[in-house]
């Protein structure tokens, strides 16, 4: 399912979330061959995957700043093949981002209207935490979208005519994401702040601008390798070994 030019849209059905689109239509050149880059020693005191910043572009990265290998995910949190793709590449992934020769960014990229609220809380507490709370959002996806059922029409109507803050706080509240990420340490009211959030929604939109122009994104997951797009159909193990082709 391609992204929607509009992220307010009518009530979709939770049956409609099982698609978010294909990667194998991804144009990529052929994947770079190499030997394995030397490991990077994390600055004395700390480790490459609890280093993590929030970029320029909106996405978040982990790992060494000036890895040989540079990861960039475009993904959806309502997407179940990033949910899937979550699962299977974090043990390999982090692996790979400890020796420094791997950094990885997370940007989000909005595909159903669940996501705007999501994408806002796993933000909310700063980078340190981002990767802990989207890996929980992933692997419990379906006990959140769960709520999309009770929407209504009626709801996201109502919601949508107060602006795309109040719709944010509104969906959100709905599929109950404040409870959700309390025990991760993002309170009640810290959630709904966040979620209403104009200024980042602006930082949103501003961040599909980019994944759109630079790099063609209209599906989730999209992997960037190197600065080209990885023709790819979002698994771990085809990833892995593009990655370690390209030095990993």
């Amino acid at each position: 399912m391609k992204k929607s030019v509009k992220w307010i849209a009518p009530v979709i059905a939770l049956a409609l979330l099982s698609g978010c689109g294909k990667t194998g239509d991804n144009a990529s050149g052929s994947a770079a061959t190499g030997n394995a880059a030397q490991a990077v020693a994390a600055p004395a005191g700390s480790d490459w995957v609890s280093t993590v910043v929030k970029t320029p572009e909106f996405g978040y990265r982990m790992g060494n700043p000036d890895a040989a290998v540079k990861l960039i995910e475009y993904a959806a949190f309502s997407c179940p093949h990033c949910a899937r793709f979550a699962q299977e590449s974090e043990d390999g992934l982090k692996a790979m981002v400890a020796k420094g020769t791997v950094s990885y960014e997370l940007r989000p990229f909005l595909i159903h209207p669940q996501d705007l609220p999501a994408t806002l809380l796993v933000g909310c507490n700063g980078p340190a935490p981002f990767f802990t709370i989207a890996h929980q959002l992933f692997s419990r996806q379906e006990t959140w979208l769960a709520n999309s059922s009770t929407l209504t029409e009626g709801m996201v109507s109502s919601w949508s005519a107060q602006g795309e803050h109040v719709y944010a706080a509104q969906m959100g509240a709905h599929l109950g994401l404040p409870a959700f990420v309390a025990p991760l340490g993002v309170g009640e009211s810290k959630a709904m702040a966040c979620m209403s959030d104009k200024a980042a929604i602006g930082g949103l939109r501003e961040s599909a601008k980019i994944a759109e122009t630079q790099f063609q994104v209209s599906s989730t997951p999209t992997f960037i390798v190197n600065g080209a797009k990885a023709d790819i159909n979002g698994t771990w193990a085809e990833l892995e070994q593009r990655l370690r082709a390209a030095g990993a």
